[in-house]
């Protein structure tokens, strides 16, 4: 159990690291938030999945609204409508903490790199 509630105590801490939108003070999301957004995107008629990834990822901007929506130059042709489905969605989610997320990945490499070289550092003393 204690195993557990370990594990529960990592995974939110995680959560509330950037650049989860847990991690934005003020929280960004109020209880009508989704009913919100979905009204505002139900014109592109977005599927589900595209939706939740929305909510998760937030895009502010075309190149990211791509990678979550399939076919996305087919579906939304021309600039113009992906910078007017990239607006709604800062307007009702709200834009991410930037800096937050850089702070956050820049010290996520650092720790990478650390524990890459106590990793070879711990290997040539077993050589």
């Amino acid at each position: 159990m204690k195993v557990l509630e370990a594990q529960n105590s990592q995974l939110l801490d995680y959560f509330h690291e950037a650049p989860s939108p847990l991690a934005s003070k003020p929280f960004p999301y109020h209880d009508g938030i989704f009913k919100t957004l979905l009204e505002r995107l139900r014109p592109w008629d977005f599927t589900k999945a595209e939706i939740l990834m929305i909510m998760n990822l937030r895009p502010t901007k075309p190149e990211n609204l791509n990678t979550i929506v399939e076919e996305m130059e087919e579906r939304f042709p021309g600039d113009d409508l992906q910078l007017q489905i990239v607006a709604v969605i800062a307007e009702v989610l709200g834009k991410p903490d930037g800096e937050a997320e850089r702070q956050a990945m820049t010290h996520e490499a650092k720790e990478a790199r650390k524990e890459q070289a106590d990793k070879q550092d711990g290997m040539e003393v077993d050589e």
